[in-house]
């Protein structure tokens, strides 16, 4: 008795928030990136790899809008052990132009960036 009670109570909590979920707004986001780069292998211990490409954002929350970005970067990976790896990357995300919607807030070419550095170690 106490297991038929607790599907009914799940049933009528699905029914009641299946109501209340027309009124909820949906936004879809999507991302396309067309990556290119470029691998210098100078040294067995040294690569260096120059990247560009394309990229978008578009979302529609708001009306449909894309963010178009041409990003670049330059990775740096030094390689002292045959198992180790030490590296450093700097990107530039390279906003260039929306289109459609309306924001406020455009960022310019320089404003996003990031700088990392990392240590890998291979099995």
């Amino acid at each position: 008795m106490h297991r038929r009670t607790m599907v009914l109570g799940f049933a009528a909590i699905a029914l009641l928030g299946g109501a209340a979920a027309g009124q909820a707004q949906v936004s879809v986001n999507i991302g396309i990136n067309l990556p290119a780069g470029l691998l210098l292998q100078l040294d067995p211990h040294l690569a260096l790899t120059l990247q560009a490409g394309y990229s978008a954002a578009i979302s529609t929350s708001g009306g449909a809008q894309a963010l178009h970005f041409i990003p670049v970067g330059l990775e740096a990976v030094v390689t002292p052990a045959p198992r180790f790896d030490i590296g450093a990357r700097f990107f530039l995300d390279g906003y260039i132009a929306q289109s459609g919607g309306s924001s406020s807030v455009n960022p310019n070419y320089f404003d996003l960036r990031a700088l990392m550095f990392y240590f890998r170690f291979h099995a």
